[in-house]
């Protein structure tokens, strides 16, 4: 995929296994709970470091072979689908691993004044399909999609997670990027697998930074 000498932030997948806050229809307010992620697959949004643009935007209702030229692959993975298959769909799926990464513009970590952390917001829609035993990520998931809303607020330095499927989780915590990241951000996604057959899509995805 992109190869970097800095240091990246710590996989989202592993902030949310301290806790989660759930709010469903069913529900007043926001129940908080704890969970622990299986060893055998996360799906992760990952920050690298690479190469510039302070104002990064994009967006994908689908993928096709045409955008292949956009990304960036590790081996096994691609397109496939109309989905980003960041782990292979193909072949012997366990134990694999895998990144797709955005390769044509990277992303400044602070405004173009350098006077604040560049804010930005960013949507997917994810789908794994687990052939084993059941398994949670944020949510029990069983094939269905999961809509994931992620914000980072650069001036107050807090990011927050929404994702959607039955019902609504919510999870924000404060964090100054300057701490884990250098100063030009490549994005994308990474994914593990274990003992059993799993897919990790990507079914669409929009990134756009925030004024």
């Amino acid at each position: 995929m992109i190869e970097s000498t800095s240091a990246y932030a710590t996989p989202i997948g592993e902030r949310l296994s301290e806790a989660v806050a759930m709010a469903s229809p069913s529900h007043t307010g926001i129940i908080k709970r704890c969970i622990a992620l299986p060893a055998s697959a996360t799906l992760a949004i990952l920050i690298l470091c690479s190469s510039t643009c302070s104002c990064l935007q994009f967006s994908y209702t689908t993928f096709g072979n045409g955008d292949e030229a956009d990304f960036s692959f590790s081996p096994g993975s691609g397109i496939a689908n109309g989905a980003l298959q960041i782990t292979p769909a193909t072949g012997d799926m366990s134990h694999r691993s895998g990144r797709v990464c955005y390769a044509r513009e990277t992303l400044k970590l602070r405004n173009s004044k350098r006077t604040a952390l560049t804010s930005f917001r960013t949507e997917f829609v994810l789908n794994i399909q687990y052939d084993g035993a059941a398994a949670e990520l944020w949510i029990q998931y069983d094939g269905a999609d999961v809509s994931v809303s992620i914000q980072y607020d650069g001036a107050a330095a807090e990011l927050w997670i929404v994702a959607t499927q039955r019902y609504r989780f919510v999870y924000g915590w404060p964090v100054d990027l300057s701490r884990y990241l250098t100063e030009d951000i490549t994005v994308g996604f990474a994914a593990s697998t274990g003992d059993h057959t799993e897919l990790n899509q990507i079914k669409s995805w929009n990134f756009t930074t925030l004024a």
